[in-house]
């Protein structure tokens, strides 16, 4: 009993707790982070396009100019410099923003601007600043020498070789302001000649002959501007040679109670010999019509019926029956002979109206052919030939 007693006693203190208290202490390590500030420098400010390239591209290596000076350099090489400059000058806006921004930006950090930076900045103060004034002085040149008033200096032909219906070769001079333009020279007739103002101009003279002068002259210079220039100026006239009768002028007259036709004329290769008249009246209650002629054995034929040297008179009598529609002219015709033939012609019968004549470009006299009125190039406005159309004999009393 006593030593299950001893053993709970010795079991008890084994197992139990100080009576004191038991402190414990916890190791505690504290860590220092240091503050370091890293600044990072931001990149240098770019643009779109290397203005040096452009520079060297459209000044240096697409130059027109070579060893000329403004003063003697074509026109279109002129303009071209002129536009070059002044394609240049369209990016200063985009370039003196970048050129700000680069200097903002080495003033905060000069150590960053490198030798490629300075002569960028260099370029831009001195040669591309100075495409201004480039682009100034060029533009007022090109104004000087190409603008202003066109002039046409001289005009040069062969007059020998000027034959109606035929081509025929002219040379013009002009100042260098001169670009483009026209001069139209007119006959007595009311033809006109017209062509383009240049070093060489081959032009066919649609027109029956006669003296030709300057009736007008329109140039155009470099800048668009346009001119109507005095011919005046110059002592030019012409005759355009033809070869077929031209006819100059056709009316109804009155001689010693006789009805008549005048015919003018202007014999070419050979002298006229006949002249003929085929004459209408419409009307449905009095129609009248006849062919009359110079022919003195031609029926009918009436007293004074004549030709001369440069005209002649086709008589109509003084019989012709009355009438309120007027009598006119159909058909008429100038020969060099009597059977009508080798001949210039007027017709007028219902819608078909012309001229047709005689075409020969060689000098040779018998070396010609007949041109029929629908195959030739004439000029309506022919005073003659208005004449022939509007002429109107009224019988009525």
């Amino acid at each position: 009993m006593k030593k299950a007693l001893v053993l709970l006693l010795l079991f008890i203190v084994a197992c139990g707790g100080s009576s004191e208290e038991t402190t414990s202490v916890e190791d505690t390590t504290t860590t220092t982070v240091l503050d370091i500030s890293t600044t990072t420098i931001p990149p240098v400010p770019t643009i779109g396009f290397d203005i040096i390239d452009k520079y060297n591209l459209k000044l240096i290596d697409e130059l027109c100019l070579g060893s000329e000076s403004i003063d003697t350099v074509t026109e279109s090489c002129l303009k071209q410099y002129r536009e070059d400059l002044e394609w240049l000058t369209r990016y200063n806006d985009q370039i003196q923003e970048y050129v700000n921004e680069l200097n903002q930006y080495f003033e905060q950090y000069p150590e960053q601007l490198t030798e490629e930076y300075s002569s960028y900045l260099s370029f831009v103060k001195n040669e591309y600043s100075a495409v201004f004034a480039d682009y100034e002085i060029v533009s007022d040149k090109y104004i000087e020498r190409f603008g202003g008033t066109p002039n046409l200096t001289s005009i040069l032909f062969t007059e020998s070789n000027l034959i109606s219906w035929c081509p025929a070769d002219f040379a013009f001079q002009t100042n260098e302001s001169f670009k483009t333009g026209t001069i139209t020279f007119k006959n007595q007739l009311n033809e006109y000649i017209s062509m383009t103002i240049d070093q060489k101009v081959t032009k066919t003279l649609d027109v029956t002959g006669g003296l030709f002068q300057i009736d007008k002259i329109v140039a155009e210079n470099y800048l668009g501007e346009k001119f109507e220039l005095d011919g005046s100026d110059f002592n030019t006239q012409f005759t355009v040679q033809n070869f077929a009768p031209m006819i100059t002028y056709v009316g109804f007259e009155t001689i010693s109670s006789n009805y008549v036709l005048r015919v003018g004329f202007k014999s070419g290769a050979a002298k006229v010999k006949f002249v003929m008249a085929s004459f209408d009246r419409a009307s449905l209650d009095n129609s009248w019509s006849t062919t009359l002629s110079t022919d003195k054995n031609a029926l009918p034929n009436y007293p004074g019926s004549s030709l001369y040297e440069d005209y002649a008179i086709i008589s109509l009598g003084s019989d012709i029956p009355k009438g309120e529609e007027p009598v006119k002219v159909v058909w008429l015709v100038v020969s060099y002979s009597m059977n009508g033939d080798n001949n210039t012609q007027f017709v007028n019968v219902n819608t078909n109206k012309g001229i047709g004549t005689l075409l020969n470009c060689s000098n040779d006299k018998n070396n010609f052919e007949r041109v029929g009125w629908t195959e030739l190039n004439f000029q309506s406005n022919n005073s003659a030939f208005q004449q022939f159309l509007n002429a109107e004999l009224i019988v009525n009393d």
